[in-house]
């Protein structure tokens, strides 16, 4: 990353991940750079309103909103709103609580503030903003009071993961569910840890940081996996994920400083399959990221409708991308293609309950990142992916880039 900093927030758009605000040690800064997975090169982008660290970002219809954080001197309830279309920032309505080292994810298109820490006390606060009204609203407590946390979202719920609380580092893990506005306590981490990052795959959530430690947590089963260790041990990073790989940015190493190194957590290739037989199972609803890792690969995939119905199936990425369906006698139904920047493929099909049916997701000319969501019409039924543990994962030091 060209500037290198800790205290940093990261969201995603349009397969690209913009490093937001931070502290390079010397001071909170508002810079903001992009980076683009694809061809592993950052480029600067406008700066954010107000110079920050400690604060939350997460995206929500191709917009990313920044919360909360610290400049130094005060603990913030600023929110600001980038649009990466048109590359400017503007002013959006306060969040009710000042406080920095939060966490947010998204669920719903509405916006989860949770936790953090506003200079005296660490918090169990949870807020939510809503980018249609633009208007902030409480919600229930978090049961643990906690800041330097992380959280993510997978199948409409919200994970709050680790944090410092007011006896120390907490390994503690606590499920929310914004349609009920209720909490519940889930397996903890194997280790107890601040200063961490969070980010879902494919149904399952990846903690990071708070040292070099790595740990897959399971919804579906409750379960916490230990896997590789990121190469730079560090604090105070931020994680995003493009496609089904993770990438963490800056942060805080004791040894070395102020950290700038990006490392890509990677996921075995062709774990899809490439072919019908070796399909991988797509869960009806959720988001599922893949990556093409050479030119001519294709990513297959296999569904089974419980209902009968119109299903849309919407791909995007930031490469040449073609989709195709087939029915069970590998007969394509359709197929549908994008060419350029930030493209999206959409698909819809009068689908049979109980047929199976397969995706083949593929590119001419380059590799890169996409995802790809089934939605049932008029309701999104949502669904777990393959829950399937015994997929390998390794780090990749990437050079850097300018």
């Amino acid at each position: 990353m060209p500037t290198a900093r800790l205290h940093l927030a990261t969201a995603k758009v349009n397969m690209k991940i913009y490093a937001i605000g931070g502290s390079t040690g010397e001071g909170y800064i508002n810079t903001v750079e992009e980076y683009n997975p694809a061809t592993n090169t950052w480029s600067t982008k406008a700066s954010m309103l107000t110079p920050r660290g400690a604060l939350a970002a997460v995206a929500v219809n191709g917009k990313i909103y920044a919360i909360g954080g610290f400049n130094g001197n005060s603990y913030l309830n600023t929110v600001e709103e980038y649009d990466p279309a048109t590359n400017a920032w503007s002013i959006k309505a306060n969040m009710p609580t000042p406080r920095g080292w939060l966490a947010a994810a998204a669920v719903n298109g509405k916006i989860y503030a949770i936790g953090g820490y506003n200079g005296s006390s660490r918090l169990n606060t949870v807020e939510e903003y809503d980018p249609t009204t633009n208007t902030w609203s409480t919600k229930a407590s978090m049961p643990t009071s906690r800041g330097w946390l992380a959280a993510a979202a997978v199948n409409g719920k919200i994970y709050a993961i680790g944090g410092s609380g007011n006896n120390g580092y907490l390994n503690t893990v606590e499920e929310y569910n914004p349609a009920t506005n209720t909490w519940m306590t889930k397996a903890s981490m194997s280790t107890s840890r601040d200063g961490l990052a969070a980010t879902a795959v494919n149904g399952k959530i990846y903690a990071l940081g708070g040292g070099c430690i790595t740990e897959e947590y399971s919804p579906v089963t409750n379960t916490w996996t230990t896997k590789a260790s990121m190469p730079t041990s560090r604090y105070h990073l931020a994680t995003t994920a493009v496609g089904d790989r993770i990438y963490a940015i800056g942060g805080y190493n004791p040894a070395t400083g102020v950290v700038g190194t990006v490392e890509e957590l990677k996921f075995a290739e062709d774990d899809y399959g490439d072919d019908f037989s070796s399909s991988a199972t797509i869960g009806i609803g959720s988001t599922v990221g893949g990556w093409i890792d050479y030119v001519d690969d294709i990513d297959c995939f296999s569904f089974t409708p419980a209902f009968s119905g119109s299903y849309t199936i919407e791909s995007s990425s930031s490469m040449d991308m073609y989709v195709e369906l087939y029915d069970s006698n590998q007969n394509m139904l359709a197929e549908e293609g994008a060419g350029g920047e930030n493209n999206n493929v959409m698909i819809t099909a009068a689908l049979q309950a109980g047929q199976t049916y397969y995706l083949n997701v593929w590119t001419y000319d380059e590799a890169g990142p996409y995802e790809i969501i089934i939605s049932r019409q008029p309701e999104n039924f949502r669904a777990s992916s393959t829950d399937s543990s015994s997929i390998t994962v390794s780090w990749d030091p990437l050079p850097y880039a300018t």
